[in-house]
């Protein structure tokens, strides 16, 4: 008898030992197959701009009070290396921003021609304006 308990014994441990590698198999898979789904879902298409394109400026939270905007209207007025110049009614912003810092405004609320370019403002006292 003992040696029956001892192959049975045996047997147990090489099931579970089959299951294991199974479920590891197995979630391995899933785990790819997961990985594949978040990198579809996280590819963002940044926009592209051209000088004289009408943009949105989100105003970062710790910067604005209740009664600050929520958004900035802008205009592209310059390029360099993929980085663009805003201007403002008010002025030039001193910071360059990324494409995909800014967003596209629905509509053009201000035109190349209607940016202040003589004053240079930070982005801060933009805010509060």
């Amino acid at each position: 008898m003992e040696t029956d308990f001892g192959e049975a014994i045996l047997c147990n441990l090489c099931e579970e030992s089959i299951t294991m590698k199974e479920a590891r198999h197995l979630g391995a898979i899933k785990i790819e197959k997961q990985a594949k789904k978040i990198l579809q879902d996280s590819k963002i298409k940044i926009p592209t701009f051209k000088v004289g394109d009408c943009v949105v400026i989100p105003v970062p939270k710790v910067d604005k009070g209740p009664v600050y905007p929520a958004n900035v209207i802008g205009v592209v007025i310059d390029q360099k290396n993929k980085l663009n110049r805003l201007g403002t009614e008010h002025g030039i912003l001193k910071v360059w921003y990324g494409s995909g810092n800014i967003q596209p405004a629905t509509y053009n609320f201000i035109d190349f021609e209607q940016a202040n370019k003589t004053k240079e403002i930070s982005k801060e006292k933009l805010y509060l304006l």
